[in-house]
């Protein structure tokens, strides 16, 4: 079968980007409060402060251009708190349920987060060759979820490669892009969502995620 993972909450911790923003909101002169970061990062909420600093300072009006320095700074940060945290990036026991899951499946990767940081991240980490695919966004963030998936699902056609049939995520829009493409959709607990609905399965712990799958 081929599974197709998040990332952020899901694979990797979301103290990671949590830093991340953090030290990136230093870099713009203004340091946020933590737990409304932690909050305003579940749904992006953030965004528009990172924005409004970069116009102040730069003078910069184009949102796409101020999205890319954005993300640029969050690239930056990101990286430099994964190399800093490396043994810390993954959740316990993601790493080996990986290992064992990609002996007998198709791996890849669906991810909102710039592609250009995961797959340097995943390079470190020494797991790249895990995954067939890892599609994530653009310096402009111009994907959603739902493209990014279909992106992998059209990857995989072309390749003539089994195409995902299980979406597994810790958010609302990674079950919702599933089941839009007639795939099961998994909610894990451990990242920004601990229930939802409309999921096909909900894992609380990486162990009774790799049972669902074997």
């Amino acid at each position: 079968m081929h599974i197709c993972f998040d990332w952020d909450g899901t694979l990797a911790r979301f103290e990671i980007a949590h830093e991340a923003a953090m030290r990136r909101s230093r870099t713009l002169g203004q340091e946020f409060d933590p737990a409304w970061l932690k909050e305003a990062m579940k749904t992006d909420k953030h965004y528009e402060n990172n924005k409004e600093l970069i116009k102040k300072y730069t003078g910069v009006t184009d949102e796409r251009v101020q999205t890319s320095m954005m993300t640029d700074l969050f690239r930056y940060h990101y990286l430099g708190v994964a190399n800093e945290k490396k043994d810390e990036v993954l959740f316990p026991e993601i790493k080996d349920m990986l290992s064992s899951l990609k002996q007998n499946n198709t791996l890849s990767i669906a991810t909102t987060l710039r592609q250009d940081i995961v797959d340097e991240v995943l390079k470190n980490l020494g797991i790249r060759d895990y995954f067939e695919y890892v599609q994530g966004n653009n310096p402009e963030l111009d994907y959603t979820k739902q493209q990014l998936l279909d992106h992998v699902i059209d990857n995989s056609v072309k390749d003539k490669i089994e195409p995902p049939s299980y979406m597994v995520g810790d958010k609302k829009d990674d079950v919702d892009a599933a089941k839009a493409r007639n795939m099961k959709g998994v909610l894990v607990t451990w990242g920004s969502h601990q229930s939802y609905e409309k999921a096909d399965y909900t894992a609380n712990s990486v162990k009774e995620l790799e049972k669902y799958f074997h």
